[in-house]
């Protein structure tokens, strides 16, 4: 995309700037950037989109991408001006081939951001082509919460570790391409459940994952805020472990226990 081109789209869509013709087209795109704060859309029926605009103006191979989506019949939809894709979409376009990973979000101090970064990470991730998959182990459920699931009567972790559902069973769909294994107050007894049936932590949730992870390119837990047998599981079970911390003494005490 073209300083020309880009000028038009920033005077359309935000005419109280002036002198554009003078700005280099970096600024220019940091003016896009800075305004851009509905780039990515989610409509009544949680599913989410990315502004097709955007991308093609921050993606690193920008002109390839603008190029390959606005001179193609890939499936797209416009909404006050901007034109916006999903997963399928961004799959075709970007075709990333994503190295697959189990990452858990957990830290033992509450409040320092586990479940917004998780549900962040995975709408972001999907929205370049991912296939995710989330699982809520937090008996709290604020991930299924976040994604508009109601667990009450779906079958969460602690039905599966005792054999009364599968774990592809229990799997809900989110969107296109982003499925949940959603969590309810039931799993506050799962570190009780491991600890007294004695199950081998490195192999309890490693062994469920992969009965389900050829279908994903990313599977992310959220975890409680504990040190308890179901976090040591997540952890044994994962190749990333990313720990939020807030700027805080309590959030760093949390981070070195």
């Amino acid at each position: 995309m073209n300083k020309k081109e880009l000028i038009a789209i920033i005077k359309e869509r935000y005419p109280y700037y002036k002198n554009l013709q003078k700005m280099k087209i970096a600024e220019l795109k940091e003016i896009y950037e800075k305004n851009c704060t509905n780039f990515i859309l989610k409509n009544e029926r949680n599913s989410c989109y990315m502004d097709a605009l955007f991308v093609a103006l921050f993606h690193e191979k920008n002109k390839y991408i603008y190029n390959l989506f606005f001179n193609s019949d890939l499936k797209s939809f416009k909404n006050q001006n901007r034109v916006y894709f999903g997963y399928q979409t961004a799959r075709e376009l970007f075709k990333i081939n994503f190295e697959k990973k189990i990452i858990s979000f957990q830290i033992v101090k509450g409040g320092t951001g586990k479940t917004s970064i998780t549900h962040s990470f995975a709408i972001r991730a999907n929205l370049y082509g991912a296939r995710v998959l989330c699982i809520d182990i937090d008996q709290q459920g604020n991930l299924s919460q976040a994604f508009n699931i109601d667990s009450k009567n779906l079958p969460v972790m602690i039905d599966i570790i005792n054999n009364k559902a599968s774990i592809s069973e229990s799997i809900v769909n989110i969107s296109e391409g982003l499925d949940i294994l959603p969590s309810r107050i039931e799993n506050a007894v799962l570190d009780n459940f491991f600890m007294l049936n004695k199950f081998p932590l490195e192999r309890v949730y490693f062994d469920l994952i992969h009965q389900v992870f050829n279908k994903y390119d990313l599977v992310l837990i959220d975890c409680p805020p504990a040190l308890g047998q179901s976090v040591a599981a997540a952890t044994l079970a994962s190749d990333i472990v990313i720990a939020p911390v807030t700027p805080e003494q309590f959030s760093l005490s949390g981070l070195k226990i």
